[in-house]
């Protein structure tokens, strides 16, 4: 793993404890929980300090630590001295002889909250942002309108697809793949016109690595193309193609390709598959030939999170300044995992679907992405407020109903049953879930009613419609409902446990 991803990794491990500790002494937990969180988050901190310098610690104790970032950095002599006093105390470099010299106070855990605060103001993103995080580099690419319609039995109207065009430029996708020229007239037509909406989204077509389609693709307003070159050795001779033809085909196709369009993108499509000595040259080939942007295709989605690491992590070390792009597929439910893993080990765009909405098992999903974007790293550029409705509205137009379990826009992803669930949401919506359903435009919560419920659930529920009920009342028709919902084999909404209760009383 680089420096610069190792970097990452460890001041995201120590901001997450640094808050976990924060929030621990904000709450009136145990000095020694306070101690022992902020110890975790102290150490990664200064571990991340040695890998944006490009030092690897030869171990992970404190004393070793701060001898080697007070050769990379200024420490104020209070500080180093002390972290070595905690240190020397409580033990605090070996985790399974933790507090073996006495149990911190509240002063000792305050110490050293202040000393995560310390070495994390010499890391903060605004000094460091090029390293820490990517934030102003994601770029979103939906493919709905070309690789979602792509679906066997997906056929989008003219005016369902200039509708999803709008949708998505709202919500602030940054480039739309509005079809494929070579697929006939009309689809270029309906190009045209999306390309005439002047969306903030840029326009870009697909093509195969043809001289003919890119020249169909020329004066249909697109901003940019992306040609897919298969690169496996599968996929060559499955298309009657060699590894020669795709090193006589790419420079010719590019430059063609150059003459129309100001932003082009080449795909190593089945990168999975490919050779890495094919792979390698392609990338080469790409940056030889000054194209914008590569995109590496897991074409069958056989990619783990690993893998993609290393195939990214590798092209990004090589090439630093390449713009790389990732499309992944979900054929054994991989894709949002490795399109989120790819743009952490360095890419740049990811290629998305709503709903995941693609060939086979479907692409990585435009609403998943996002999310976890939003909420494992704060990537907030992207307006979510009516991300319910567009996946619902995709769900429409292609005939492909989302599935109840389907994160985030599932019919059951905010929903509970079961009695500390329930509890635990109807205290904090977030207790249970991870984010709050109207973020995206959708009811907050849901709580069910069956055989998993318990007393607290049905409580609330009567209180917030007015109804008064002894612990009698609530016992039986709680008996009921378990009776009913497993008669039913469902769980039963509020206003059928309502009319439960009505009935019975």
């Amino acid at each position: 793993m680089s420096y610069e991803l190792a970097f990452e990794e460890s001041y995201r491990d120590a901001k997450a404890y640094h808050r976990r500790a924060l929030r621990f002494s904000e709450t009136g937990r145990s000095s020694e929980l306070v101690f022992n969180v902020a110890s975790i988050a102290l150490e990664r901190y200064l571990v991340a300090l040695c890998h944006l310098h490009g030092v690897e610690p030869e171990n992970h104790n404190f004393v070793s630590l701060m001898n080697a970032v007070e050769k990379l950095v200024d420490v104020p002599h209070e500080i180093s001295r002390d972290v070595r006093r905690l240190d020397l105390i409580f033990g605090i470099c070996a985790p399974d002889e933790k507090y073996h010299h006495g149990k911190p106070a509240d002063a000792d855990a305050e110490k050293i909250l202040r000393l995560c605060g310390h070495f994390g103001l010499l890391l903060t993103p605004e000094d460091k942002s090029e390293t820490v995080n990517q934030k102003s580099k994601i770029h979103i690419i939906d493919s709905t309108l070309r690789d979602g319609e792509q679906a066997p039995g997906v056929s989008f109207t003219a005016d369902e697809k200039i509708n999803l065009a709008r949708m998505l430029d709202e919500i602030g996708v940054d480039e739309l793949e509005a079809g494929i020229p070579a697929m006939g007239e009309e689809e270029c037509r309906l190009i045209r016109r999306i390309s005439e909406m002047r969306l903030n989204a840029r326009i870009s077509v697909w093509c195969r690595a043809v001289k003919r389609d890119v020249e169909l693709a020329a004066d249909l307003g697109a901003e940019g193309v992306h040609i897919a070159f298969p690169v496996s050795d599968i996929q060559l001779s499955a298309l009657g193609k060699s590894r020669e033809w795709l090193a006589d085909t790419f420079s010719q196709t590019v430059e063609t390709a150059r003459r129309y369009f100001p932003y082009i993108s080449v795909g190593a499509q089945d990168a999975g598959r490919a050779d890495a000595d094919v792979l390698r040259k392609f990338v080469d080939m790409t940056v030889r030939n000054k194209v914008f942007r590569i995109r590496i295709a897991d074409t069958v989605g056989i990619l783990t999170p690993m893998q993609t690491m290393d195939i990214i992590g590798n092209i990004r070390k090589q090439y630093p300044d390449l713009q790389i792009d990732f499309h992944a597929h979900n054929d054994f439910g991989m894709a949002t995992a490795n399109a989120v893993t790819a743009w952490h080990s360095g890419a740049n765009a990811l290629s998305v679907t709503v709903n995941g909405l693609g060939e086979r098992a479907g692409n990585a999903a435009l609403e998943e992405v996002l999310m976890i974007l939003r909420q494992a790293y704060g990537v907030d550029k992207y307006s979510i407020g009516n991300l319910y409705a567009v996946c619902n509205y995709v769900a429409d137009i292609s005939g492909r109903p989302l599935h109840g379990m389907k994160p985030v826009c599932g019919r059951w992803s905010c929903c509970h049953e079961s009695g500390i669930h329930a509890r635990g949401t109807i205290a904090d919506i977030t207790a249970f879930q991870p984010f709050d359903g109207t973020v995206i435009g959708r009811e907050s919560h849901e709580i069910r009613f069956g055989k998993h419920s318990g007393k607290m659930a049905l409580i609330d529920l009567l209180h917030r419609n007015g109804i008064e009920a002894g612990d009698g009342d609530v016992d039986a028709i709680l008996r009921r409902i378990k009776d009913v919902a497993q008669s039913k084999k469902q769980s039963l909404a509020a206003e059928e446990t309502l009319d439960l209760f009505t009935f019975a009383f």
